[in-house]
């Protein structure tokens, strides 16, 4: 699918959830396999140092925009309002349609025991949607297996995944790892599709807290700063860091 704007060095698709939900769909219909990225503000710096990571989102199907810096980017630009669309709000309306169209749904990583929590709460409100789990192996920046023991395990969760032949596979293995994987191993993976999807499986195995209403627009990395302080580099990435940093590029660029 063609991509709608380039923020930094990453092409993204300003487009709609339904938009999305008929490019699934389709895909599916015709047999072709496809792999949906979500890329934030945090990746799409990243990708500017890390070729392997933006060529993965080069050649993903669709890079869906998820974090509301990226609309202040767009705009700045001169690209005119980019829609945002969350990726864990993305994911559940995928599993929605997976269960009114009776598919299965695998889920990869969120570490020990993340998957198959994320998944039994998940069968809680979809009933029709099969799905199946699996933690999957640490990977090294580079997507790859940390160890001979992580190559073991890695070989067989795709060997899980190829006979539960998902419709869709949901992989949370941490960014950049999951985009690489998946670049890496797409081809090998008896799937309709894939869409990596970061922490969404924390939040619903209750892992993470999800922010209060009021500030999941605009303030969400206000929350994640109080509830995870730990990720503190990260999210002053995001708010500081990526700003300055297209500010520059618009300089720059004229």
């Amino acid at each position: 699918m063609r991509k709608h704007g380039k923020i930094l060095t990453t092409d993204l698709n300003s487009t709609s959830k339904e938009k999305v939900l008929a490019f699934v769909r389709d895909s599916l219909a015709r047999g072709y396999k496809f792999w949906i990225a979500t890329p934030n503000p945090e990746i799409i710096l990243q990708a500017e140092k890390d070729f392997e990571l933006h060529k993965a989102l080069e050649n993903s199907d669709m890079a869906i925009p998820d974090g509301v810096g990226i609309a202040f980017a767009a705009r700045l630009l001169g690209l005119g309002e980019m829609k945002i669309i969350k990726g864990r709000e993305m994911f559940l309306e995928i599993v929605r349609l997976a269960s009114d169209k009776g598919w299965k749904v695998f889920l990869l990583g969120g570490g020990a025991g993340v998957a198959k929590t994320a998944g039994l709460n998940l069968r809680k409100s979809f009933k029709k949607v099969r799905i199946a789990f699996n933690e999957g192996p640490r990977l090294n920046a580079a997507g790859e297996p940390v160890s001979q023991t992580e190559v073991g395990l890695e070989k067989k969760a795709i060997a899980e995944i190829n006979e539960f032949a998902p419709q869709i596979l949901f992989v949370a293995l941490g960014a950049p790892k999951q985009e690489k994987w998946v670049m890496r191993n797409l081809k090998r993976l008896k799937i309709g599709g894939a869409m990596v999807v970061g922490g969404t499986l924390d939040y619903l195995a209750g892992k993470s807290p999800l922010p209060p209403k009021g500030l999941e627009k605009g303030f969400e990395w206000l929350w994640r700063l109080v509830t995870q302080p730990a990720r503190a580099p990260r999210i002053l990435r995001a708010t500081i860091v990526f700003p300055w940093r297209v500010f520059l590029y618009k300089l720059k660029s004229g």
